[in-house]
């Protein structure tokens, strides 16, 4: 009852609703309201009021919900930058953020359950949680405020923010982390956001997102032991013994005429595949290839996905490492590969790219081709593209964050021909069907916008996304990445 009074407290300190006659909403949609109770980490008890936003009728109750979030390369962008370069950094919580949002529609609602009275109801005049439009009004809210303290929208991505005082934002839903060069502008900021929303100060950042975030002299390292551990108990995996791979080399999977839904298995890749994309490059190759099967799976996939659930159990304390003492002129540099025709069911081709910043891994991927490539020539040339666009994007991130145009991005490729093909004007019959795909990264090369380097397969850092590794090539691999 404690949790629930704080709770109809907060509603009624931000004017939320007006109480109106049931006749009022003649014609309209009523929605019901529920309590969610959850227990917070320490026992505490907290009530939450939620509107069954299901019963919202679009083009009626609402019109636009898209509400960005910070994608989680310029999160770690943002905390491995701010670090490096000895900024002040907050993690900032804002407490009971959807109840600021304006509504511009008419929306009604019935008294919570327990304290209602007779032929009365709800008029809303701000968000609730639950109500489908809740975190575009937030966000909205949130955006006209940052502007009028002289906040500006990064042109790449919607949830960072940068201020003339050198001072840097980035957003997840109500989430935030605050970088200033002095403390003094990092407090002032801090007191501007207080003026308008009730903050919850957590001091320097240490989990966000499930990402755990521990620093030394001069390194950052983030990890996500927990996670891990609460991956393995969810699959009865807690004790199982470790292995030195996420896949055993040399596995053909095939695509299942009956899916056994006795197995987890969507579930699983769920699961794993937040984990890879956040803080395990070193699966992110295998979580790609297991997903292809979310429809076909049977004892042999989840077979595979064990394997996977087992190398975690043994390298559940990897974490990513980047130093102030591997930072470079050129900031960022980025590897690709692909393999050709790798995919045994149709012979699609898989790209990979991984970016390396203050000596770690900071944005990666690793994705199947599209079509089919007639040569390893071609399937380079795709995943070079692909590495190239995604560091056209980077390079506008660091732009808004250093202030000056980060120039030339550097791409190492461990393929000669695909590097000759790119950087001449030459098109032949075996690859004018990929000819926009060489205009693309021509162009750039041409501008001194890009540089293509030579490497060897051995050292090619992005080895590891487009295939499965030996243990050997794979524990190389790892050391590679800064993962260990």
């Amino acid at each position: 009852m404690q949790a629930i009074q704080k709770e109809l407290s907060s509603i009624e300190n931000h004017k939320v609703y007006e109480v109106v006659d049931k006749s009022s909403a003649i014609g309209q949609t009523i929605l019901d309201l529920r309590w969610v109770f959850t227990i917070k980490p320490g026992g505490l008890h907290k009530a939450r009021l939620v509107a069954k936003g299901f019963r919202q009728k679009g083009g009626i109750d609402y019109y636009d919900t898209y509400s960005p979030v910070i994608d989680i390369d310029s999160l770690r962008i943002l905390l491995v930058y701010g670090y490096i370069n000895n900024y002040n950094m907050l993690q900032l919580d804002v407490k009971t953020a959807f109840l600021y949002g304006n509504l511009d529609e008419e929306i009604y609602c019935h008294q919570p359950p327990g304290f209602s009275e007779n032929n009365k109801i709800w008029k809303l005049k701000k968000s609730l949680y639950g109500l489908k439009q809740a975190p575009r009004c937030w966000n909205d809210r949130l955006h006209n405020h940052l502007t009028k303290i002289g906040f500006v929208r990064n042109r790449s991505q919607p949830c960072m923010y940068h201020h003339s005082d050198d001072v840097h934002l980035g957003v997840y839903v109500d989430d935030m982390i605050l970088l200033a060069k002095t403390e003094k502008d990092l407090l002032r900021h801090k007191s501007l956001l207080e003026e308008e929303f009730e903050i919850k100060d957590l001091g320097f950042p240490k989990t966000i997102l499930g990402i755990n975030i521990k620093t030394d002299e001069n390194e950052i390292h983030l990890s996500q032991q927990e996670y891990i551990d609460s991956i393995l108990k969810v699959f009865k995996m807690s004790d199982c013994n470790g292995v030195s791979t996420p896949m055993t080399s040399g596995v053909r999977l095939q695509k299942s005429e009956v899916c056994e839904e006795k197995y987890p298995y969507r579930n699983a890749i769920g699961m794993l595949t937040y984990l890879s994309s956040r803080t395990r490059p070193d699966i992110s190759f295998t979580v790609h290839k297991l997903a292809q099967f979310n429809n076909s799976y049977d004892k042999t996939h989840w077979a595979c996905i064990k394997h996977l659930l087992r190398y975690l159990k043994k390298t559940r304390n990897f974490t990513l490492h980047y130093s102030r003492k591997k930072i470079s002129q050129n900031y960022v540099s980025g590897y690709s590969d692909s393999d050709h025709g790798g995919d045994r069911i149709d012979r699609k081709s898989t790209s990979g790219y991984v970016f390396i910043f203050c000596g770690g891994p900071i944005s990666w991927k690793s994705k199947k081709q599209s079509r089919q490539s007639l040569s390893s020539t071609e399937a380079e040339i795709t995943a070079a593209c692909s590495a190239v666009r995604h560091a056209i994007w980077m390079k506008n991130v660091f732009k808004d964050l250093i202030g000056t145009t980060v120039t030339p991005m550097i791409i190492k490729i461990d393929n000669n021909n695909a590097i000759r093909a790119l950087e001449n004007p030459v098109i032949n019959s075996s690859t004018k069907h990929v000819e926009i795909d060489f205009f693309f990264v021509r162009h750039l090369v041409s501008e001194k916008e890009l540089i293509l380097l030579k490497c060897n397969s051995n050292e090619n850092k992005s080895d590891g996304f487009t295939k499965t590794l030996g243990k050997e090539k794979h524990e190389d691999y790892l050391k590679q990445i800064c993962c260990e």
